[in-house]
């Protein structure tokens, strides 16, 4: 396969960013990198940025604003809203994930979760597809685009339920508990 991308990381330490260069390395995918501290600093690089990344990868919990509100100010500055911007949360809650999906973000990733730097690698992955190919449209047919978009959409879906599952069994659990006692 041995393809390429750009990945602006923001808020990202350089452990996870090691990690995830690993993983992308060992799928064959070669990438270059940004780092940018805060999403102030990335809004400046993506302003000036003469060729755009491929992805963002964030941290939710940044200095100044957090990742959603980053994601959100991207967009509403024209700076890059088709680029895929996955979310990765080191403390997530049920809330967070709701409030990332329903801003755009394309994924939202927990970094507690087992092989979470492998499914935040996938993320990349899926992310990159849609968006390059909308960068090709002329060299492929119209349906091949419409179903990359189609399989990226049903990631998210399939993201967006993972996480609502999760977040839900616990209360229900409980509910459930006290109607037995009813």
């Amino acid at each position: 396969m041995n393809s390429s991308l750009s990945l602006l990381y923001v808020g990202i330490d350089r452990t996870d960013q090691s990690a995830i260069m690993e993983v992308l390395t060992r799928s064959e995918i070669t990438a270059d990198s940004v780092s940018e501290p805060d999403a102030e600093a990335a809004l400046s690089f993506l302003a000036d940025a003469e060729k755009l990344p491929d992805c963002i990868v964030s941290a939710y919990h940044l200095p100044g604003i957090d990742g959603i509100e980053f994601s959100q100010r991207r967009t509403s500055q024209g700076m890059g809203s088709a680029i895929p911007l996955v979310l990765f949360v080191k403390n997530s809650s049920e809330s967070i994930a709701a409030s990332a999906l329903n801003a755009g973000v394309s994924g939202y990733i927990q970094r507690d979760h087992p092989n979470a730097v492998d499914r935040l690698a996938d993320r990349i992955r899926d992310g990159i597809a849609p968006s390059r190919s909308r960068e090709h449209a002329g060299t492929e047919p119209a349906f091949e685009s419409c179903r990359a978009e189609l399989n990226w959409e049903r990631e998210r879906i399939g993201e967006i339920r993972r996480v609502l599952s999760h977040d839900l069994r616990s209360p229900l659990n409980v509910a459930k508990g006290y109607t037995q006692y009813i």
